[in-house]
């Protein structure tokens, strides 16, 4: 029952996240380092072994420092490196190509969206229309960056339902 609520709590954070990425593009520090924390009392009640403990803690840090990488050469925002990491820290090792599958595929369809948002916003407002209350176009719209948040967000579903 208290990993249910451990997993719930580390779902709606999960939730929580991408809302604000969507919305402020911003990935709050707290939430992050919160999330990543919940897998400590998570792995302990789900009988994980030190050894075991571990290998989660050096896929999160391997994976810090490549998303590191990413970020040096602006492909990347500051928040998706620290999101990444604690979600590849929850993943494992066992978990990690099927989380880093998912996290692609999913940044690759907002990607996606957010241009044909952009694109649709465009012919809108070459018609003379206002796009006031469009809060969908607005927030997928791939001129604002592309919220990654919700691809890392949908990793750690991933990590957490497998």
């Amino acid at each position: 029952m208290i990993a249910a609520v451990l997993a719930g709590c580390a779902l709606s954070l999960l939730l929580l996240l991408a809302r604000t990425d969507l919305r402020q593009r911003r990935l709050p520090n707290v939430l992050v380092l919160t999330y990543a924390a919940f897998f400590l009392p998570w792995a302990w009640l789900h009988g994980l072994s030190w050894a075991q403990a571990g290998l989660h803690l050096m896929v999160g840090v391997v994976g810090f420092l490549v998303l590191l990488l990413l970020f040096a050469v602006r492909c990347m925002g500051g928040g998706d490196v620290k999101l990444g990491a604690a979600v590849l820290f929850w993943a494992g090792p066992l978990k990690m190509l099927p989380v880093i599958a998912v996290v692609a595929w999913t940044g690759a369809l907002i990607g996606i969206l957010g241009w044909l948002c952009d694109r649709y916003a465009a012919l809108y407002m070459k018609n003379g229309r206002s796009l006031a209350g469009k809060c969908v176009l607005h927030a997928l719209s791939a001129r604002r960056g592309v919220p990654y948040g919700v691809a890392l967000a949908a990793g750690g579903l991933c990590a957490l339902w497998s």
